[in-house]
């Protein structure tokens, strides 16, 4: 599995470290070239080409730090696509997406242009504990502990796996024990640390 960290932190800031200055950017992971987890930062760190490639976009909740790159990717592709990207999450979040944001006042409705029948965006709904396949990754949304309707994921492939907590506090039901999940490699959140992520990976 290929994972690209386009942000993973909660807000947009500019950090002075001794060897330099360090963008910390909203969370968003693209798996594979074809598959946004989170949506906080896209067109900013994506050329026109990478964004064209994305088929699927899975949204863990509505708070803007992890929706905010979805604005300009459509306005960027809204007339160069054949197909509609699917957005994919829970019911309350893609009923807020489109009451809060792309409700013609804050942003076009880019669900319906540049037509209905061919929109930018299409919804689709996803029920905690049951497996999607997006883009040949398997996600299974886990319910978690936020203060608004939020899952993390299990995301695996036929090489690896790992859990996405998104934003969460402790969890009743917990996340399956990695002995569980085939080839799971790592879980984190979205304040874990990035050098032990991007590591594990590059190991894998």
């Amino acid at each position: 599995m290929d994972i690209r960290i386009l942000g993973c932190h909660g807000s947009d800031t500019l950090l002075q470290h001794a060897t330099g200055p360090h963008t910390c950017n909203t969370c968003s992971f693209l798996l594979n070239e074809t598959l946004l987890l989170d949506a906080g930062t896209v067109a900013s760190k994506l050329s026109l080409r990478e964004q064209g490639q994305i088929r699927h976009i899975i949204l863990s909740h509505l708070h803007f730090d992890h929706i905010k790159g979805l604005p300009m990717l459509a306005d960027n592709l809204s007339e160069q696509m054949d197909a509609p990207i699917v957005v994919a999450g829970l019911p309350e979040v893609l009923q807020g997406l489109r009451r809060h944001i792309f409700n013609t006042d804050v942003y076009p409705d880019f669900f319906r242009i540049p037509t209905p029948e061919r929109p930018t965006f299409t919804s689709s709904y996803l029920k905690p504990g049951t497996t999607y396949s997006f883009s040949g990754v398997d996600i299974t949304p886990i319910l978690v502990n936020h203060t608004v309707p939020t899952t993390g994921f299990i995301v695996q492939d036929r090489s690896a796996a790992f859990v996405y907590s998104g934003d969460t506090y402790s969890t009743e039901s917990g996340t399956p024990d990695k002995p569980k999940l085939h080839h799971c490699r790592l879980s984190f959140g979205e304040h874990d640390l990035l050098g032990i992520l991007q590591s594990s990976l590059q190991a894998g």
